[in-house]
């Protein structure tokens, strides 16, 4: 039984693979890997020097190619364009594959070539609209001006002509398509008196005729236009176009043929082309076959429509259907062990992924998903070895610059351009999905912290009000503090302006004498017994407070002395009516009667008060000597 890891797996790079030539050199080297009993893995990204923003993020592919799948790799010059110097070449590939890699359409050092000899065939179709159609005046639309194809084609094109005594009207161009539209609105504005034009590629003929077709019919056949390539497309477009051919079988049996031989001397081979003659040129009896590669009938099954989901699951349930619907034979999702990222020049693949979805022959394969595996497999072993051989299509997974997985496609049949749909619907579902199960998790976070912070705030506010009584209350007693009386006080002065209110300063009569008997635990004693009267015997909207020692200060909001010395008398006959003490508790008060105006000061109110107390104790003390009273006060 043969081991299927010890067959030989040829990893090929190409830039968008639906393109015309890209489309032609991918099913070449599939079906030859296919003959040759290899497998065939297909990493699709866009030109490595390209500029552009979608190009970029679509290269990331490029680095997932590994030499512990990949034993071989062919690059065209689509994906590694000539301006990528030998050494940023060799730099990229150095860990990607133990062998010399095989170059399609330019030369690299210390590496196998397949080229093609563009003058042969260019020639060759300048001698028939020459020679044939009596054709003289030409426009000849040149390609990158460093791509050696594009140079090769255009000064074979320029030496023919001159050959011929023609002097052409030169045009410059790259190879896409947007460019054939440009140049073929200025010929038809300003050279309609020209009878050929040249394009480099058929990319750019293609969309000159297509243009030609929908916005200018009433010009169609006015032009001879002729291509190179001979792409898919160059016989569906009307008129078939006229162009150069390729020998894409012979060149991919080449290629498979160094490997499979692993030739030791590094070679150079080069094919000739040929001229593919049809209808754009004017050979209206040339034509041949179409050959669509799209869906001639109207589809019903719009992704964008049926597969709608903010869940993994719900997704996955609906892809299946979409998958079977087009008639793929497999699709493998892997997401990178890592989240999401954005490139820069440093990024590079997260070492571990995950395969979170399976589809194959037709159904959800489960079982193979959750599985981890190192990146540079591509896929776990079970999976990719299911099969004797794989023929697979890698697209990088990412959304707006934030990359998190690839998805691998069974390409042994189907159509190319599902895929890219697919892909596309993939990409935008999965992050759409992340962010929304994020946005979950953040909601849930988010009652969490609040209820938490709630719970947090209301200790918060329980010790804000703890503290705030600490400082505002006297320890022993109960009543404010000093700071307390002057907080309390200021709405009372706010809401009371222009009133009169009584200030009481007060003390303990012979509170010394009650220390030094009885000690100051009697002293504290007698404190908080006249705290109790105070607020026993005055209202509970008066403003009551010790300010230290035995003295208290009191804001009676009336100006009625006679109310405020019955006051007086009450606390007087309160704190007589305690005879479980060894000594008699008294207190002696001051009365301060002040207006509370834009002039009032509550310092100088309870000064007053207290200076006021001090003339009360005197008072008390002489009647008290009158009466022969031996003991001393304070």
């Amino acid at each position: 039984m043969i081991d299927l890891k010890q067959k030989i797996t040829i990893g090929f790079l190409t830039s968008e693979i639906t393109r015309n030539n890209n489309s032609r050199l991918f099913f070449a080297l599939k079906n030859q890997a296919i003959k040759a009993n290899l497998n065939f893995i297909a990493y699709e990204g866009r030109s490595l020097k390209s500029a552009n923003y979608a190009e970029k993020q679509n290269n990331f592919t490029y680095q997932l190619v590994n030499q512990s799948r990949v034993d071989h790799i062919i690059v065209p010059s689509a994906a590694m364009p000539e301006s990528v110097s030998n050494k940023a070449f060799d730099q990229f590939f150095q860990s990607k594959t133990k062998h010399p890699v095989i170059t399609y359409y330019n030369k690299r050092a210390h590496h196998h070539a397949i080229r093609i000899n563009n003058s042969y065939g260019e020639t060759k179709l300048l001698e028939h609209l020459i020679n044939d159609h009596g054709f003289r005046k030409f426009i000849v639309v040149r390609g990158p001006i460093r791509d050696l194809d594009a140079n090769q084609r255009f000064a074979s094109s320029i030496h023919m002509l001159e050959n011929a005594r023609i002097k052409p009207l030169e045009f410059q161009s790259s190879w896409a398509a947007i460019d054939g539209i440009k140049i073929i609105k200025q010929i038809i504005k300003n050279h309609l008196d020209y009878q050929v034009i040249v394009f480099p590629n058929d990319e750019t003929a293609i969309a000159a005729l297509d243009y030609i077709n929908n916005f200018k019919p009433e010009l169609k056949h006015h032009f001879a236009i002729v291509g190179f390539d001979n792409s898919v497309n160059s016989k569906n477009i009307s008129p078939q176009l006229t162009t150069v051919d390729h020998p894409h079988e012979a060149m991919a049996q080449k290629a498979i043929e160094l490997i499979t031989t692993k030739q030791p001397v590094i070679t150079d081979n080069i094919f000739n082309t040929h001229e593919i003659i049809r209808a754009s040129c004017g050979c209206s009896t040339k034509n041949e076959e179409t050959a669509p590669t799209l869906k001639l009938f109207t589809d019903t099954f719009n992704m964008h429509e049926n597969i709608q989901a903010l869940s993994y699951d719900e997704y996955f349930n609906k892809l299946c259907i979409a998958l079977a619907e087009k008639d793929m034979l497999g699709c493998s999702i892997c997401l990178y062990n890592h989240p999401p990222f954005q490139l820069d020049s440093k990024s590079n693949v997260p070492p571990q992924s995950t395969l979170i979805f399976e589809f194959h022959d037709g159904q959800r394969q489960a079982e193979f998903e959750k599985a981890h595996f190192e990146t540079g497999k591509l896929l776990p072993d079970n999976v990719i070895y299911r099969k004797p051989n794989h023929y697979l299509l890698v697209k990088n997974l990412f959304y707006s610059n934030h990359h998190f997985g690839y998805v691998v496609f069974d390409v042994s049949s189907g159509r190319l351009q599902d895929i890219a749909d697919i892909t596309a619907n993939i990409a935008t579902s999965l992050h759409i999905i992340y962010l929304f199960e994020s946005m979950q998790k953040a909601l849930t976070e988010n009652a969490r912290l609040v209820e938490s912070l709630s719970e947090k705030n209301t200790h918060l506010i329980n010790d804000n009000c703890s503290l705030k009584a600490i400082s505002t209350t006297d320890e022993m007693t109960k009543l404010l503090n000093r700071r307390g009386f002057n907080q309390a006080i200021k709405p009372l002065i706010k809401n009371n302006e222009g009133q009169t209110v009584t200030f009481l300063y007060a003390d303990m009569d012979r509170l010394k004498y009650v220390n030094d008997t009885f000690g100051h635990q009697a002293g504290d004693h007698a404190i908080t017994v006249m705290a109790n009267t105070l607020k026993t015997v005055f209202r509970k909207d008066d403003i009551i407070a010790r300010i230290g020692g035995d003295e208290f200060v009191l804001c009676i909001t009336t100006d009625d002395l006679a109310y405020i010395h019955t006051m007086i008398q009450r606390v007087d006959t309160e704190l007589a009516k305690l005879n479980d003490n060894p000594f008699t508790i008294s207190m002696s008060f001051g009365v301060h009667l002040a207006m509370l105006d834009e002039f009032f000061d509550l310092e100088l109110a309870i000064k007053q008060a207290d200076k006021n107390l001090y003339t009360q104790k005197q008072l008390k003390k002489q009647r008290l000597k009158q009466s022969n009273h031996t003991n001393s006060y304070k």
